[in-house]
């Protein structure tokens, strides 16, 4: 019994995380700060001592120089936090950091069917059954995150996790049609379910030009779209919430009822750029952050409702992703986070055996992208998910599988 609890310990809490990672998005009220901070730890500390710590330079530069470098700030964190309001995002900011540790467990196979076969055998009844009809209709795809993957491979699951599949990805394209991250998760991975379908059915040559494309494409794209942003040539944000889109308004219901209006087009990123960008510049963190505990002046929106907060007008945070790491590790620990999904994405497309692992590269490359527009990495089951699929993508072990090896690898998971 002792030996069984022990092997369940690492899957139960990424259940646990699972369900505290929708908590602010419930009509029903069940976690606090102290438990989310409990569970964080656990998982941390698991991680730490359940991977060779000695095969961190050896196996993945791209993480092991990260890490230290996020730890650096963690240190420098230490001497930059002076209120309550730092030192809580201190904290919950470098456990987020730390979470990278995932790809070093599950680069092993049998971790990654362990984990969610377990996983899936119960996150399934807990979202049909409770979850579902209590979560913010934009934020289902926070519970079930790791589904992203599993779509992904429609193709090859049993009639009954097809259509489970279908179901969970329609759920996250049609229930709030304003809830754009969700649409475009669903959308990117029935996408790839459908690249997957054309490999199989005969299109082999003409995949694997157009995954090349893609991975190249996705890379690329934010890097020219910010030097246009930034040079005042052409804001694609901007752009966008003067299309035809600009007039489609959408309606949802919330958690606790209430029925909100939303723009599809709507321009929501520009102002925390420029808020990012001015903090930078002005402040003269823009090479080695500001560290976790501190964030960006506003301008924008949020001034004074952060001063009310904090006393400092000052944003701990934005829904964009790479910008926070900026903000928190400058350019050097930005460049870093980018390399990691860049060596993944890189290694999956062009060294692996197999068409799943150059599919989910391709997946990494596109969330690289789309963390230049949302993707915050908070300590969750969806930025985990995204390590796992980094991990994949990085680990010889599922690089070196055939197309069947694979196949027969997620098959278990769903037995």
């Amino acid at each position: 019994m002792e030996m069984l609890s022990k092997k369940l310990y690492f899957p139960f809490l990424l259940l646990l995380l699972s369900i505290i990672s929708v908590a602010p998005f419930c009509s029903v009220h069940y976690a606090n700060q102290l438990i989310i901070t409990g569970l964080e730890l656990a998982i941390l500390v698991y991680l730490f001592f359940n991977i060779k710590r000695n095969s961190y330079l050896k196996k993945y530069r791209a993480v092991y120089f990260f890490l230290i470098w996020a730890f650096i700030g963690e240190i420098r964190g230490v001497f930059e936090a002076d209120n309550y309001w730092d030192w809580k995002n201190l904290m919950g900011c470098s456990m987020s950091m730390l979470l990278p540790l995932s790809i070093y467990y599950f680069d092993i196979p049998n971790n990654f069917i362990h984990v969610f076969r377990y996983w899936i055998k119960y996150i399934i009844p807990l979202f049909f059954i409770i979850f579902l009809w209590i979560i913010s209709p934009g934020a289902v795809h926070y519970f079930v995150s790791p589904f992203m993957i599993f779509i992904c491979f429609i193709p090859i699951l049993s009639k009954k996790w097809k259509i489970i599949c279908l179901i969970v990805a329609s759920l996250m394209l049609f229930r709030d049609i304003g809830a754009r991250s969700q649409m475009l998760t669903a959308m990117a991975s029935l996408g790839f379910a459908m690249v997957l379908w054309m490999f199989r059915n005969g299109w082999q040559k003409i995949v694997m030009k157009y995954l090349k494309i893609a991975f190249w494409g996705f890379h690329v794209l934010p890097v020219i779209l910010l030097f246009l942003g930034i040079s005042g040539t052409f804001n694609i944000f901007e752009g966008l919430s003067k299309s035809s889109l600009s007039n489609e308004k959408t309606y949802n219901v919330s958690a606790d009822g209430n029925i909100n209006e939303s723009n599809v087009a709507a321009d929501t990123r520009t102002f925390i750029y420029v808020d990012v960008i001015n903090s930078a510049l002005k402040n003269n963190y823009v090479l080695f952050g500001r560290t976790m505990a501190r964030g960006n002046d506003c301008t924008y929106n949020f001034g004074d409702e952060t001063f009310l907060l904090t006393g400092r007008y000052e944003r701990f945070a934005n829904e964009v992703g790479m910008t926070n790491i900026f903000t928190w590790l400058g350019m050097v620990g930005l460049l870093l986070y980018i390399g990691i999904y860049f060596r993944a994405s890189w290694l999956g497309i062009y060294r692996s055996n197999n068409i799943y692992i150059k599919i989910l590269s391709c997946f990494v490359a596109y969330h690289c992208m789309y963390g230049w527009i949302e993707n915050y990495p908070a300590f969750t089951i969806h930025t985990l998910t995204l390590y796992v699929m980094i991990a994949m993508c990085m680990s010889s072990s599922f690089r070196s599988m055939t197309n069947l090896e694979f196949e027969i690898l997620i098959k278990k998971i769903f037995k």
